[in-house]
Order: C-alpha cells, then structure tokens, then sequence
C-alpha cells in the first residue's frame, strides 16, 4: 500500500526551545506532517522561495522583524501559502487584524497545545484546498461562458496551431465559409484567404506568433463554393498553462455590406467635389468679371481714386479664399474618415495606410484687374 506523502510545515522561530516544543506537539498528535525551522524571517524567505511548504506556523517576535510587519513580509510575497500566527502577546486587536488581512489563524503561546495546535493547522489546509477548488470552479465556469460566447458569436472564431493549422472553429466560421467543422479542422487557415493575399496573411500569423501582439486586418476571404467576401481579420496569439505561445486565434467579422457602402460613399464623395469644384470655378470667373465691371465704374468717375477700388477687390479676393480654405478642410476630414474605417490597426505599431487622393483639376489663372501688377484670381484645386 502506497505511503500518503507528508504534509511539508515551515516553522519560522527564533527560540530554539520554542521550535523542539512546536515540532514535538505537532509529531506526537499525528504523522501527517514534516516540520522545517527556520530563527529568522530572512531566512524562513529563502525557504519558502525554495518552495515544497504547504502551511507556515509564524512567531510575530524575530530578531529581524516584529508585530505584523513579519506577518505582511511573508504574505505578500507567498499570498496563496496559509499562516498561522504565535505570539506571546494576548492582544485580540492584532489577531483580528492579522485574520482580515488573511492570516489563517492566531495562538496565543501561552494557551497553545497539541490538539488546539493540530486542530488549526488541519483548519487551515482545508480553508486553502476550499479556497483553490472555488478559484478553479470560477476559472472553469469562465472558460466554460467565454466557450459558449464564443460558440454563439455571430463573428467567426477560428482557433490555430503555431503552423496555421486549424484546430477548431464555432458553428459562424462554418456559415461564413460554407465548410463543415470537420472540412477546416486540420486544414491550413491560408485555404480560407484569397490567393493573392495568402502570403501576406501567413507572414502576418509568423508575426504575431514571433513578436506576441494582436493584429486587425482586412481580408479577403474564400467560401467554400469559390465565392469571396471582405473581413475584418482580428489575429491574437494564444497561450498554454505555462503563459507560453501555442498557437493563434482569429476572429472574423463579415464587413461586406460595409465595404460596398464605403465604397458608394467614396464615390459619392468623389462626386460631390468635383461639382464643388466646377462650381467654384465658375463663380469665381463671374467673380473676376464683377471685380473689373467695378473697377472700370470707380475708374470713370473723375473722383475715383484707384485705390479705394483695388482695397475693394482685395478685400472679395480675401473672402474667396478663405471659402476655398473651408472647402479644402471639409474634402480632408471627409477624407481621413473614409480611410479611418479602411486601415489595418496593430496593437504593437500602427502600419502605415497609402491614403488615397481625390484629384481636382484647378482652373486657369485670370489675368488681372490692374495693370503692372495687379493682383490675379485663381480657383485653386483641393
């Protein structure tokens, strides 16, 4: 019959009388445990980095630390370890802070014996085992809601190997693509991208395996009939109990319907400056012949000065400008949005996006109102 191995303890006392005590009550009343000693916090530190200790017995009187600064300097370091606290001391103030602070227990030396001392030790092994199957009941109760929001997301999730293999998929990445779960899984993931962008989506899986950063791109997807469909590729990389890189992830979102509204959009941008564009055009030659109707009135007036003429002209030509300007700030926000909505995003550095231009012809130049200089009106593209 397999022997039930030992439970390891570490007593962290600095009176060697005190230890041989604790340690003869604890291995006369049960066989259950070994006990390690430690006379001072530093080194009682040092043991428990070591690791192998499953419950720390703690005086709160050391020759390098006293009171709860011993019990803080061990918790904080080794939070998932139980301690139980001894004190000469009778002082239910500092037990019950001890105990909220996460102390598993508090015993006055004095009161201590066998039984009261086994009785708290066994308590605070089973308060630990309690407390790590509830953290592994939510951890397992998350995975099993994160699996099911996943399962039900409209999005296609697609799980992968660090090869790009496919090792899993929900039943939208089946939908989406037209293959059965069985049809993908063992599959290269490239299967599903467009020829002429499968090279560049296999360099960008590398990446995110290599440098561990998410990525957002736009890809081309291949259903399983040949037909494609434009997504909104998110590719993060995956990890195993260890937080080592196993693999990738990807979420697919179907932005079809977005791409040929973008695209309407565009045109329909494209549209409205060039009718902008004509218009100012045209106005702005009316605007020239009104500039030497007026001049040619002011210059027939005997009184006329030419220079009241030319601060009125300059003044129209200050204000035809400065609608220009709105005009070319209005084509540039219409601009970036419509290349904003376009862009791939990576978390580590953004890529650089070959922003696309809308080319206005300008007009030609008019000649002058004034003679030997004058200032000349030109409808300047944007």
């Amino acid at each position: 019959m397999q022997e039930t191995p030992k439970v390891p303890i570490l007593l962290i006392e600095d009176s060697a009388t005190q230890a041989m005590l604790y340690r003869e009550m604890i291995t006369s009343a049960s066989s259950d445990f070994t006990v390690a000693t430690a006379d001072r916090l530093s080194t009682g530190l040092e043991a428990l980095a070591k690791g192998n200790v499953e419950l720390v017995l703690l005086d709160l009187t050391l020759p390098d630390a006293q009171g709860l600064v011993t019990f803080f300097s061990v918790h904080s370091k080794f939070p998932n370890t139980p301690i139980i606290l001894l004190t000469g001391l009778n002082d239910g103030r500092i037990g019950n802070q001890a105990m909220k602070a996460g102390a598993m227990d508090y015993l006055v030396k004095a009161q201590c014996n066998p039984n009261l001392l086994l009785r708290s030790m066994r308590y605070a092994l089973e308060r630990k085992r309690a407390n790590v199957l509830s953290e592994q009941r939510k951890r397992d109760d998350a995975r099993l809601q994160l699996a099911a929001a996943a399962e039900s997301s409209r999005d296609a999730v697609i799980i992968m190997d660090k090869h790009g293999i496919v090792r899993g998929c929900n039943l939208s990445a089946e939908e989406m693509t037209g293959y059965l779960y069985a049809e993908l899984v063992g599959q290269p993931v490239t299967k599903l991208v467009s020829a002429e962008g499968a090279v560049d989506f296999g360099r960008v899986l590398d990446e995110v395996i290599e440098s561990v950063y998410i990525e957002r791109k736009r890809v081309k997807f291949v259903r399983k009939e040949g037909t494609t469909f434009d997504a909104n590729a998110t590719v993060s990389p995956t990890y195993d109990q260890f937080r080592k890189v196993n693999g990738v992830s990807m979420l697919v979102k179907d932005v079809s319907q977005q791409v040929r509204l973008e695209q309407q959009y565009q045109a329909q941008v494209q549209e409205l400056f060039e009718a902008i564009n004509k218009a100012v055009s045209g106005n702005t030659t009316k605007c020239l012949a009104l500039q030497n109707q007026i001049v040619e009135g002011l210059s027939a007036d005997a009184g006329a000065d030419k220079a009241v003429a030319k601060e009125v002209i300059d003044v129209l030509q200050q204000s035809s400008q400065e609608i220009l300007n709105k005009l070319a700030q209005l084509k540039d926000a219409c601009q970036a949005f419509s290349e904003a909505s376009t862009s791939d995003v990576r978390t580590v550095a953004n890529q650089p996006v070959e922003k696309p231009s809308i080319p206005i012809e300008p007009t030609q130049e008019t000649p002058g109102a004034f003679e030997g200089g004058a200032p000349q009106q030109t409808a300047t593209g944007f």
